[in-house]
Protein backbone atom coordinates (compact mmCIF):
# COMPACT_ATOMS: atom_id res chain seq x y z
CA UNK A 1 0.00 0.00 0.00
CA UNK A 2 2.88 2.35 0.73
CA UNK A 3 4.38 1.68 -2.70
CA UNK A 4 1.06 2.30 -4.40
CA UNK A 5 0.61 5.56 -2.48
CA UNK A 6 4.15 6.63 -3.36
CA UNK A 7 3.67 5.92 -7.08
CA UNK A 8 0.58 8.13 -7.04
CA UNK A 9 2.52 10.90 -5.25
CA UNK A 10 0.19 10.88 -2.28
CA UNK A 11 -3.02 11.13 -4.31
CA UNK A 12 -5.59 8.99 -2.47
CA UNK A 13 -8.05 8.64 -5.35
CA UNK A 14 -5.21 7.66 -7.68
CA UNK A 15 -3.94 5.11 -5.16
CA UNK A 16 -7.44 3.61 -4.93
CA UNK A 17 -7.67 3.31 -8.73
CA UNK A 18 -4.14 1.89 -9.16
CA UNK A 19 -4.72 -0.69 -6.40
CA UNK A 20 -7.84 -1.99 -8.15
CA UNK A 21 -6.02 -2.21 -11.52
CA UNK A 22 -2.89 -3.91 -10.20
CA UNK A 23 -4.53 -6.29 -7.71
CA UNK A 24 -7.99 -7.18 -9.07
CA UNK A 25 -8.16 -10.43 -7.01
CA UNK A 26 -7.38 -8.77 -3.66
CA UNK A 27 -9.59 -6.82 -1.29
CA UNK A 28 -10.15 -3.33 -2.77
CA UNK A 29 -9.17 -0.31 -0.61
CA UNK A 30 -10.99 3.00 -0.78
CA UNK A 31 -9.34 6.42 -0.75
CA UNK A 32 -10.23 6.72 2.94
CA UNK A 33 -8.04 3.71 3.73
CA UNK A 34 -5.05 5.33 2.04
CA UNK A 35 -5.87 8.61 3.77
CA UNK A 36 -5.85 6.99 7.23
CA UNK A 37 -2.61 5.20 6.37
CA UNK A 38 -0.90 8.47 5.47
CA UNK A 39 -2.23 10.14 8.62
CA UNK A 40 -0.91 7.31 10.87
CA UNK A 41 2.53 7.58 9.31
CA UNK A 42 2.67 11.40 9.71
CA UNK A 43 1.32 11.56 13.27
CA UNK A 44 2.42 8.29 14.93
CA UNK A 45 5.04 6.84 12.63
CA UNK A 46 3.27 3.44 12.48
CA UNK A 47 1.62 1.55 9.65
CA UNK A 48 -0.64 -0.97 11.40
CA UNK A 49 -3.85 0.36 13.00
CA UNK A 50 -4.13 0.28 16.78
CA UNK A 51 -7.01 -2.20 16.81
CA UNK A 52 -4.96 -4.73 14.81
CA UNK A 53 -1.79 -4.72 16.91
CA UNK A 54 -2.89 -7.41 19.39
CA UNK A 55 -4.58 -9.79 16.97
CA UNK A 56 -3.71 -11.63 13.82
CA UNK A 57 -5.57 -10.67 10.67
CA UNK A 58 -7.03 -13.76 8.95
CA UNK A 59 -7.49 -13.01 5.28
CA UNK A 60 -9.43 -15.36 3.02
CA UNK A 61 -7.29 -17.70 0.93
CA UNK A 62 -7.61 -17.04 -2.78
CA UNK A 63 -5.71 -19.82 -4.49
CA UNK A 64 -6.91 -21.58 -7.60
CA UNK A 65 -5.20 -24.77 -6.44
CA UNK A 66 -7.21 -25.06 -3.21
CA UNK A 67 -9.47 -27.80 -4.61
CA UNK A 68 -6.46 -29.66 -6.01
CA UNK A 69 -4.60 -29.52 -2.67
CA UNK A 70 -7.63 -30.77 -0.73
CA UNK A 71 -8.07 -33.60 -3.22
CA UNK A 72 -4.42 -34.62 -2.79
CA UNK A 73 -4.83 -34.56 0.99
CA UNK A 74 -7.76 -36.97 0.73
CA UNK A 75 -5.82 -39.17 -1.71
CA UNK A 76 -2.51 -39.20 0.20
CA UNK A 77 -3.18 -38.25 3.85
CA UNK A 78 0.32 -39.33 4.96
CA UNK A 79 2.32 -36.90 2.79
CA UNK A 80 4.26 -34.16 4.56
CA UNK A 81 3.89 -30.45 3.87
CA UNK A 82 7.32 -30.45 2.24
CA UNK A 83 6.26 -33.10 -0.28
CA UNK A 84 2.94 -31.34 -0.94
CA UNK A 85 4.88 -28.13 -1.61
CA UNK A 86 7.13 -29.92 -4.08
CA UNK A 87 4.27 -31.67 -5.88
CA UNK A 88 1.85 -28.73 -6.09
CA UNK A 89 4.19 -25.77 -6.40
CA UNK A 90 2.34 -23.97 -3.58
CA UNK A 91 4.27 -22.80 -0.53
CA UNK A 92 3.98 -24.70 2.73
CA UNK A 93 2.47 -21.68 4.48
CA UNK A 94 -0.38 -21.50 1.98
CA UNK A 95 -0.94 -25.27 2.14
CA UNK A 96 -1.01 -25.15 5.93
CA UNK A 97 -3.54 -22.29 5.88
CA UNK A 98 -5.74 -24.16 3.40
CA UNK A 99 -5.71 -27.34 5.50
CA UNK A 100 -6.34 -25.44 8.72
CA UNK A 101 -9.20 -23.47 7.15
CA UNK A 102 -10.81 -26.77 6.13
CA UNK A 103 -10.49 -28.27 9.65
CA UNK A 104 -7.62 -30.67 8.87
CA UNK A 105 -5.43 -31.69 11.84
CA UNK A 106 -2.09 -33.61 11.77
CA UNK A 107 -2.90 -36.60 13.97
CA UNK A 108 -0.08 -38.77 15.29
CA UNK A 109 0.28 -42.46 14.54
CA UNK A 110 -0.23 -44.96 17.37
CA UNK A 111 1.68 -48.25 17.47
CA UNK A 112 -0.30 -51.31 18.52
CA UNK A 113 0.53 -54.96 19.04
CA UNK A 114 -0.27 -57.12 16.02
CA UNK A 115 -3.22 -59.45 16.58
CA UNK A 116 -4.06 -62.78 14.99
CA UNK A 117 -7.50 -63.92 13.93
CA UNK A 118 -8.13 -66.01 17.08
CA UNK A 119 -7.05 -63.16 19.36
CA UNK A 120 -10.28 -61.26 18.84
CA UNK A 121 -12.35 -64.16 20.16
CA UNK A 122 -10.07 -64.39 23.21
CA UNK A 123 -10.48 -60.67 23.89
CA UNK A 124 -14.25 -60.96 23.59
CA UNK A 125 -14.34 -63.96 25.94
CA UNK A 126 -12.20 -62.16 28.52
CA UNK A 127 -14.36 -59.01 28.37
CA UNK A 128 -17.54 -61.05 28.79
CA UNK A 129 -16.03 -62.87 31.78
CA UNK A 130 -14.84 -59.75 33.58
CA UNK A 131 -18.21 -58.04 33.01
CA UNK A 132 -19.82 -60.83 35.04
CA UNK A 133 -17.64 -60.03 38.07
CA UNK A 134 -18.56 -57.56 40.86
CA UNK A 135 -18.16 -53.86 40.05
CA UNK A 136 -15.03 -53.52 42.22
CA UNK A 137 -13.40 -56.70 40.91
CA UNK A 138 -10.77 -54.79 38.92
CA UNK A 139 -9.49 -53.25 42.17
CA UNK A 140 -8.47 -56.75 43.32
CA UNK A 141 -6.34 -57.57 40.26
CA UNK A 142 -2.58 -57.14 40.52
CA UNK A 143 -1.68 -56.06 36.97
CA UNK A 144 2.00 -56.65 36.19
CA UNK A 145 4.42 -56.16 33.34
CA UNK A 146 8.10 -55.68 32.50
CA UNK A 147 9.92 -53.14 30.38
CA UNK A 148 13.50 -52.81 29.10
CA UNK A 149 15.27 -49.45 29.13
CA UNK A 150 18.38 -49.05 26.94
CA UNK A 151 21.07 -46.37 26.91
CA UNK A 152 20.90 -45.85 23.13
CA UNK A 153 17.49 -44.22 23.17
CA UNK A 154 17.01 -41.26 20.86
CA UNK A 155 17.28 -37.74 22.26
CA UNK A 156 15.08 -34.97 20.88
CA UNK A 157 17.35 -31.90 20.96
CA UNK A 158 14.37 -29.61 20.32
CA UNK A 159 13.25 -30.36 23.88
CA UNK A 160 16.67 -29.49 25.37
CA UNK A 161 17.51 -25.89 26.18
CA UNK A 162 20.44 -24.20 27.95
CA UNK A 163 19.66 -20.63 28.98
CA UNK A 164 22.83 -18.53 29.04
CA UNK A 165 24.16 -15.13 27.94
CA UNK A 166 26.94 -16.82 25.96
CA UNK A 167 26.98 -20.04 23.95
CA UNK A 168 28.13 -22.83 26.33
CA UNK A 169 28.56 -25.28 23.40
CA UNK A 170 26.48 -27.82 25.30
CA UNK A 171 27.23 -31.39 24.17
CA UNK A 172 25.91 -34.78 25.16
CA UNK A 173 28.02 -37.87 24.64
CA UNK A 174 26.19 -40.79 23.04
CA UNK A 175 27.93 -44.16 22.80
CA UNK A 176 26.09 -46.49 20.42
CA UNK A 177 28.82 -49.15 20.54
CA UNK A 178 28.58 -49.90 24.26
CA UNK A 179 24.89 -50.20 25.08
CA UNK A 180 23.70 -51.05 28.56
CA UNK A 181 20.17 -51.89 29.56
CA UNK A 182 18.10 -52.45 32.66
CA UNK A 183 14.89 -54.44 33.03
CA UNK A 184 12.09 -53.31 35.31
CA UNK A 185 9.18 -55.31 36.73
CA UNK A 186 6.34 -53.44 38.34
CA UNK A 187 2.75 -54.03 39.38
CA UNK A 188 -0.32 -51.99 40.19
CA UNK A 189 -3.40 -52.96 42.18
CA UNK A 190 -6.11 -50.41 42.71
CA UNK A 191 -4.26 -47.16 43.31
CA UNK A 192 -1.12 -48.76 44.82
CA UNK A 193 2.17 -49.46 43.07
CA UNK A 194 3.88 -52.78 43.78
CA UNK A 195 7.61 -52.59 43.15
CA UNK A 196 9.48 -51.76 41.03
CA UNK A 197 12.11 -54.48 40.80
CA UNK A 198 15.24 -53.82 38.71
CA UNK A 199 17.44 -56.53 37.21
CA UNK A 200 20.17 -56.29 34.59
CA UNK A 201 20.08 -59.84 33.23
CA UNK A 202 17.62 -60.92 30.56
CA UNK A 203 14.25 -62.14 31.75
CA UNK A 204 13.90 -65.90 31.47
CA UNK A 205 11.82 -68.56 33.19
CA UNK A 206 14.28 -69.04 36.07
CA UNK A 207 14.63 -65.31 36.77
CA UNK A 208 10.89 -64.73 36.55
CA UNK A 209 10.02 -67.69 38.76
CA UNK A 210 12.48 -66.41 41.40
CA UNK A 211 10.89 -62.96 41.16
CA UNK A 212 7.39 -64.34 41.69
CA UNK A 213 8.33 -66.81 44.42
CA UNK A 214 10.87 -64.73 46.38
CA UNK A 215 10.60 -61.01 45.61
CA UNK A 216 6.85 -60.64 45.14
CA UNK A 217 5.79 -61.89 48.62
CA UNK A 218 8.08 -59.31 50.23
CA UNK A 219 6.47 -56.50 48.20
CA UNK A 220 2.97 -57.72 49.06
CA UNK A 221 3.60 -57.38 52.80
CA UNK A 222 2.73 -53.68 52.56
CA UNK A 223 -0.79 -54.46 51.34
CA UNK A 224 -3.77 -55.11 53.64
CA UNK A 225 -4.29 -58.75 54.55
CA UNK A 226 -7.83 -58.92 53.14
CA UNK A 227 -6.64 -57.49 49.83
CA UNK A 228 -3.93 -60.15 49.62
CA UNK A 229 -6.49 -62.88 50.30
CA UNK A 230 -8.84 -61.60 47.57
CA UNK A 231 -6.06 -60.76 45.10
CA UNK A 232 -5.92 -62.00 41.51
CA UNK A 233 -2.57 -61.96 39.68
CA UNK A 234 -2.35 -60.91 36.03
CA UNK A 235 0.49 -61.35 33.54
CA UNK A 236 0.81 -61.27 29.76
CA UNK A 237 1.83 -64.04 27.39
CA UNK A 238 5.60 -63.46 27.47
CA UNK A 239 7.47 -66.79 26.94
CA UNK A 240 9.17 -66.50 30.34
CA UNK A 241 5.70 -66.29 31.95
CA UNK A 242 4.31 -69.46 30.40
CA UNK A 243 6.89 -72.05 31.48
CA UNK A 244 5.74 -75.00 33.59
CA UNK A 245 7.86 -73.84 36.52
CA UNK A 246 6.21 -70.42 36.60
CA UNK A 247 2.72 -71.86 36.20
CA UNK A 248 3.32 -74.29 39.05
CA UNK A 249 4.39 -71.43 41.33
CA UNK A 250 1.40 -69.31 40.35
CA UNK A 251 -0.99 -72.22 40.96
CA UNK A 252 0.46 -72.58 44.45
CA UNK A 253 0.46 -68.86 45.31
CA UNK A 254 -2.80 -67.92 43.55
CA UNK A 255 -4.88 -71.11 43.20
CA UNK A 256 -7.45 -70.57 40.45
CA UNK A 257 -6.91 -66.82 40.86
CA UNK A 258 -4.42 -65.78 38.24
CA UNK A 259 -4.97 -64.43 34.73
CA UNK A 260 -2.59 -65.25 31.92
CA UNK A 261 -1.77 -67.56 29.05
CA UNK A 262 -2.43 -71.21 30.00
CA UNK A 263 -3.87 -70.01 33.30
CA UNK A 264 -7.30 -70.46 34.91
CA UNK A 265 -8.41 -67.33 33.03
CA UNK A 266 -6.80 -66.75 29.66
CA UNK A 267 -5.55 -63.20 29.13
CA UNK A 268 -5.99 -61.73 25.62
CA UNK A 269 -2.78 -60.91 23.71
CA UNK A 270 -3.62 -57.21 23.28
CA UNK A 271 -1.74 -55.44 26.10
CA UNK A 272 -3.96 -52.33 25.78
CA UNK A 273 -6.65 -54.08 27.86
CA UNK A 274 -4.29 -53.67 30.83
CA UNK A 275 -4.26 -50.25 32.53
CA UNK A 276 -0.76 -51.00 33.78
CA UNK A 277 1.08 -50.71 30.46
CA UNK A 278 -0.78 -47.49 29.68
CA UNK A 279 -0.25 -45.74 33.04
CA UNK A 280 3.24 -46.94 34.04
CA UNK A 281 5.14 -47.57 30.81
CA UNK A 282 3.04 -45.39 28.45
CA UNK A 283 2.52 -48.15 25.91
CA UNK A 284 -1.15 -47.34 25.23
Amino acid sequence: MLLILGECRGTFSGAERLWRERYPDRTPHSRNVFSRLAKRIRTKGVIQPEHNKSRQIHRPIRDEKTAEILALVELNPHDSLRRRERDSGVSRDIIWRIMRANKFHPYRMSVHQALKYDDFQQRLAFCNWIRQQPPDFHLKILFSDECTFKSNGSNNTWNCRYWSQVNPHWLREIDHQHVWKVNVWCGIIGSQIVGPIFFEENLNADRYSALIETDLPILLENLPLQLRLDMWFQQDGCPSHTSRVVRTILNAMFPNKWIGKYGPINYPPDHRTSPFSIIIFGEG
